[in-house]
């Protein structure tokens, strides 16, 4: 899990780069994420990458991730925004 809270500006329907998370300690064997992830977005509960393609505005929000093994949990905070195409103005 990350060291330090993270915070991702995203593009509708623009695809992430998946986030793969980093861990220290005894690997992690489940992910878990609180609230769910913008619509398009997914958590994968085993290896804990993010991945997807937003599809809508969102504003920033603060989600939990938790990463857990037999011998307890860790969390980090990652706090996500989605953000309209930003469209040049014509005729300049």
């Amino acid at each position: 899990m990350p060291a330090r809270d993270e915070w991702l500006r995203l593009t509708v329907e623009e695809p992430i780069e998946p986030d793969v998370p980093i861990s220290s300690g005894g690997a992690a064997t489940e992910y878990g994420v609180a609230p769910a992830l913008p619509a398009g977005l997914v958590l994968d509960e085993t290896t804990g990458v993010i991945s997807g393609t937003p599809k809508e505005v969102t504003t920033a929000e603060i989600y939990t991730l938790t990463a857990s093994n037999a011998a307890g949990s860790a969390t980090a905070r990652l706090q996500i925004e989605v953000r309209a195409v930003v469209v040049a103005p014509e005729g300049l």
